[in-house]
């Protein structure tokens, strides 16, 4: 999702979205095999699945990043 895609965005949606992003940096470790649960946690925010674990690492810390900054700008914007 890019960042314009991100603005669509309800507050809520992207909160929900933040949390479940988070959700899998607690829970997922791609430094093990990936069970079919943890890859379809991945495949929803379409995460290359890589037996690379730097390079899902990355990815999954790009998507909350961009996920966070929105957030932070818009509560930014509210005060």
């Amino acid at each position: 999702m890019n960042q314009e895609q991100l603005k669509q965005l309800s507050n809520e949606q992207l909160t929900l979205r933040v949390q479940a992003l988070k959700e899998i940096c607690d829970t997922v470790n791609p430094y093990l095999p990936l069970d079919e649960e943890a890859k379809a946690k991945l495949q929803k925010f379409n995460i290359e699945i890589s037996e690379d674990p730097f390079h899902i690492t990355n990815q999954l810390l790009h998507l909350v990043d961009n996920s966070v900054e929105e957030l932070e700008q818009r509560k930014k914007l509210r005060q």
